[in-house]
């Protein structure tokens, strides 16, 4: 849980960081152009159940902002008794004068895997270092 918040006040710093005039030059390309997009790590991630042992696939869901047009791609790497994940989504860059709204989203996918998870444990490559992923409380 503390990660979880210790995650969500780095996001709140940086999207207040990204909200500034200087880092939203350019966004709107005159005459109303498309606004820039961006591609960054996902808020949180979480399993939606856990893996057993001859799965192939992990079914994921993954917390974005408000801003995200969805996921990116799910890059991924087998270490010893780990399979990481860093989930990347698309997210637009918000105009100099738009208010961001405090709030996120959830996506579900399913994330293929090269070889059986076996024992591995499932960790979330975006921290460090790298955090187990939880895995959705039933019920």
């Amino acid at each position: 849980m503390r990660s979880v918040r210790r995650r969500v006040a780095a996001m709140v710093v940086l999207s207040t960081v990204a909200a500034t005039p200087a880092a939203c030059a350019g966004a709107d390309r005159g005459g109303g152009g498309p606004a820039s997009s961006r591609v960054v790590p996902a808020l949180s991630l979480t399993l939606e159940r856990s893996p057993a042992p001859g799965d192939r696939e992990l079914r994921i869901r993954v917390a974005m902002s408000a801003l995200a047009d969805g996921i990116d791609r799910v890059d991924q790497r087998r270490d010893g008794d780990q399979v990481g994940l860093l989930v990347w989504v698309r997210e637009r860059a918000p105009g100099p004068a738009e208010e961001v709204p405090n709030s996120a989203r959830v996506e579900s996918t399913a994330v293929p895997l090269d070889a059986p998870v076996g024992s591995a444990r499932v960790v979330d490559l975006s921290t460090q270092p790298p955090r187990p992923v939880p895995v959705v409380p039933a019920g």
